[in-house]
């Protein structure tokens, strides 16, 4: 683990990756039948669900291409994935909805992945942040990590809703974003 980074660097790191889960908690909550009230906010108008849908299985499936590389690069030796390391992951509720969750610290233990929910399931009365979940490899979706340059890597699905928030914000989110997903020497 380095240790030789400023801890106002670590803040600022920690508030982006914040930023991030929320612009992407934005998009989810604003997809469906009420995805209008986006207009009011952004000026633009999200996509049509259907669309919506095929985006975001399509932004899964690209994250999930280079899970194995980046559980590889994150997990340390103990099982703990490094500071600013994080995963979403869909998570099925007794009600039959399914809720999408950010989960940062995590660990792996015994084949099994655990770690701290980052964000309030919307479906779940029984979960709320800050509890520890355990999940499996198959429901993580998306993932996130700041490489050494100091930018964001992964985010999949907050980089396909770049285009449904202001054009102010997406330039910030983006500035933010390395400029590929994964590594280049993945």
């Amino acid at each position: 683990m380095r240790t030789d980074i400023p801890l106002s660097t670590c803040k600022r790191r920690g508030r982006i990756l914040g930023l991030a889960m929320v612009l992407v908690g934005f998009a989810s909550a604003n997809s469906g039948p009420f995805g209008a009230s986006a207009v009011a906010r952004t000026g633009t108008f999200p996509a049509p669900e259907a669309v919506q849908k095929q985006q975001l299985s399509a932004a899964h499936a690209a994250a999930r291409e280079h899970l194995d590389r980046f559980f590889q690069s994150v997990l340390g030796s103990d099982g703990v994935a490094r500071k600013g390391a994080a995963v979403r992951v869909s998570i099925q509720m007794a009600n039959g909805k399914t809720d999408l969750v950010w989960v940062t610290p995590f660990a792996k233990q015994n084949g099994q992945y655990f770690g701290t929910l980052s964000d309030i399931p919307r479906h779940s009365v029984r979960l709320s942040q800050g509890d520890l979940i355990r999940f499996d490899r198959a429901q993580v979706v998306d993932w996130s990590f700041f490489g050494t340059d100091g930018r964001m890597y992964g985010n999949f699905t907050t980089r396909m809703i770049l285009n449904t928030v202001s054009s102010a914000r997406a330039a910030e989110i983006a500035a933010l974003l390395s400029d590929t997903a994964a590594p280049e020497d993945w």
